[in-house]
């Protein structure tokens, strides 16, 4: 994989290779297929036939991501790739500690200015004594420095606590590049396993991407490719486990997001080829409607999600016989 190879990945070529009218029609077979297995599973879930089983606890979350990462690395054929850590979302976890940190220097930072304003009173109290001027103002300037000084400690912890809210509230989860930590959201056991297996199919790209180009970033933004990259793993990974277990959940929440991710780029495809959409496609029934009416937004631009998921999978079904991902990684991915 060379910068250029990896620049053809940019999420505007994304978006130009999927605006093509000669996919549309593969584009909608597949949202078809995705749309009767979501339909398969929901009605299962409706009959209580479904089992997403408990939600691990800690002790049992390392054995469930150790087991995952070996599935991926078997399905990306990975080797020697530095480890990683991995925690439930909390307040006590290497996350939260990375986030306390790199808060507390935004906001001293805060605090300095601020701090560096109100020290200007002090400033000038110390020069007019030095000159024997009179300081009539002396009580005033004095107070309001020190009012200045608790707004500068104020603002500090103010700004952390809004950063650390922020992170706090992410219900997803996701891989904290900068320590190698994945923040696991605490769920049943067949949507955790999946979601694993994304977080950890972004750090296995993230190394190989390092380990080629070094910490700098001398490539545009392919972002689309990455989430795609990785809604791939995913999937690859719910349909191991659903055949391993005999049991559909797996597939459940890849089904669920792909339908909504393949459907929201397909309609924006649509109207960039001012094609008309074929609204059978998305004339949602009362179940899955809960999954998709929020998510088709007129005229608004499809997410990272959405373009990588649908490139990848118009990828997948354009190459039958070959391993995109494992691909991807050695440097012979050749978009179709």
């Amino acid at each position: 994989m060379d910068i250029n190879q990896v620049a053809e990945l940019s999420n505007e070529n994304i978006q130009r290779m999927l605006v093509d009218s000669n996919k549309l029609p593969l584009l909608e077979e597949v949202i078809n297929d995705e749309y009767k297995e979501l339909n398969i599973l929901m009605n299962l879930e409706e009959k209580g036939k479904l089992d997403f089983g408990h939600i691990p606890s800690k002790e049992e979350l390392s054995e469930i991501i150790q087991q995952t990462r070996k599935e991926v690395d078997s399905f990306l054929n990975t080797q020697n790739i530095k480890d990683f850590d991995f925690g439930y979302k909390g307040v006590l976890n290497k996350y939260t500690a990375h986030s306390l940190k790199e808060a507390a220097k935004e906001g001293w930072a805060i605090s300095f200015g601020v701090a560096l304003f109100g020290g200007g009173g002090i400033s000038t109290y110390i020069v007019h004594e030095s000159m024997g001027l009179s300081l009539e103002t002396t009580p005033y300037v004095l107070a309001g420095t020190g009012i200045f000084m608790s707004l500068a400690t104020l603002a500090a912890l103010v700004h952390s606590s809004v950063i650390i809210a922020k992170r706090l509230n992410k219900r997803n989860s996701e891989y904290i590049e900068d320590i190698g930590f994945l923040d696991l959201r605490k769920i049943e056991r067949t949507k955790l396993i999946p979601s694993g297996a994304h977080e950890i199919g972004h750090h296995i790209l993230a190394e190989k991407l390092k380990n080629i180009f070094g910490d700098e970033i001398p490539y545009p933004d392919i972002t689309s490719f990455k989430e795609g990259f990785c809604r791939g793993i995913e999937r690859h990974i719910s349909k191991l486990y659903a055949e391993k277990e005999n049991n559909g959940s797996y597939m459940y929440n890849i089904c669920a997001r792909s339908y909504r991710e393949l459907s929201i780029a397909y309609k924006w495809v649509c109207k960039k080829l001012n094609k008309k959409p074929n609204e059978k496609l998305l004339n949602f029934t009362d179940k899955s409607k809960k999954f998709i009416e929020k998510a088709i937004r007129k005229g608004k631009h499809p997410n990272k999600y959405d373009l990588g998921n649908t490139f990848f999978y118009l990828q997948e079904t354009l190459q039958p016989n070959r391993n995109i991902y494992l691909n991807v990684l050695n440097g012979n991915f050749q978009p179709a």
